[in-house]
Order: C-alpha cells, then sequence, then structure tokens
C-alpha cells in the first residue's frame, strides 16, 4: 500500500514510542527525501515471478523489531 515517508517514521516512533523528528521544510531537506514518489513495482514482481517476504513497511519492519528483541 502506497505510504508517505512521514507516514512510516509515525509508524516506527508510535511503535518504538520514541517521539516523532522535527518537520524539515522541503527547501530544506537533501535532494533524495524531497518530495514523495509513488512506485508501483507489482508488474515488475509479476513478470519475474516474486513474492515477497514482507509485503508492507510494516511486516518488514516488525520482523525487523521481533528480530532485534524490540517488541
Amino acid at each position: 500500500a502506497p505510504a508517505t515517508q512521514r507516514d512510516v517514521v509515525e509508524w516506527l516512533c508510535a511503535r518504538l514510542a520514541l517521539p516523532l523528528p522535527p518537520i524539515v521544510s522541503e527547501r530544506d531537506a537533501q535532494a533524495p527525501l524531497r518530495g514523495d514518489r509513488v512506485i508501483d513495482g507489482s508488474r515488475a514482481l509479476r513478470d519475474l515471478g516474486v513474492t515477497l517476504r514482507y509485503p508492507s513497511y510494516r511486516d518488514g519492519y516488525e520482523a525487523v523489531l521481533r528480530a532485534e528483541g524490540r517488541v
């Protein structure tokens, strides 16, 4: 499912009981962090016959947090 960078950061902070980082204006952000992009990789996955182990950022980060003993 599409998610903004902010969505991911908010989810991680909530999951780890951490405060949100300060908001940086788009103008002051480093180039790779400016704006959000929506990328649909479904065709590549289909054409390559790939099934993702962690189909969402939540699934992937939950696995990392479990492996690190944080949840």
